[in-house]
């Protein structure tokens, strides 16, 4: 997860747009068949192109077709921020992980969100910053961080299922394919360009920067 391109202008114009229309339920706005919903589908996907560069915003997967606006405090919680786009994030409709396996977990409180555990907001934050990975694609907390800082990485991994056994096999492939390109000599400009369309950002340069065994 890091930290997606969001600009407070883009917030201010959305969020008095939707005072103007007087917008009450979600529906109202996400529905096929709803009256704005040409203007959810352009917020959708000025999110997904413009801000996420087609990633998910929770696991770095490139975004498919089956994407949706979620809300990063849920609504049922939040409700004041259904209509904040400060509170929009594109993902896929995976129950497996990401948006869905947030909003279907039980065990997320309000506490997840504003407590001292709360998890990494892609929105306002970089949790780039503070994870490493195993080379069997498991991200993990970078060593000596506070453990404030640690138990919100944990945290975070395990709201979204960060590990899930596919994203683990996918970024595997990704420390592996990395690792060959760099024995083979290429830039890591080079690799970057190769892997384009793979998606996970973080997890290529954190193998760029892994020292080589030879």
């Amino acid at each position: 997860m890091r930290q997606i391109k969001r600009a407070n202008a883009d917030i201010s114009r959305f969020n008095s747009w939707a005072k103007q229309k007087k917008l009450r339920e979600w529906y109202e706005f996400s529905d096929p068949f709803a009256p704005y919903f040409d203007a959810y589908k352009a917020t959708r996907d000025h999110i997904e192109v413009l801000e996420q560069d087609c990633l998910s915003a929770y696991t770095e997967k490139p975004l498919g077709s089956m994407i949706h606006i979620d809300h990063f405090r849920k609504k049922s919680m939040y409700p004041q921020f259904t209509f904040d786009y400060a509170n929009f994030l594109v993902d896929d409709r995976n129950d497996n992980y990401g948006a869905c396996y947030k909003d279907k977990n039980a065990s997320v409180t309000k506490d997840t969100f504003d407590g001292n555990e709360r998890i990494f907001n892609p929105a306002s934050e970089n949790m780039a910053d503070f994870i490493g990975y195993m080379l069997n694609g498991t991200i993990i907390p970078k060593r000596d961080l506070t453990d404030d800082i640690i138990k919100r990485v944990k945290e975070t991994i395990r709201v979204f299922n960060l590990n899930h056994k596919s994203l683990k096999d996918t970024r595997k492939d990704i420390i592996n394919l990395v690792t060959t390109y760099r024995k083979a000599g290429l830039t890591p400009d080079e690799i970057k360009e190769c892997l384009e369309d793979y998606g996970f950002p973080t997890t290529i340069n954190w193998a760029l920067n892994i020292p080589l065994n030879t």
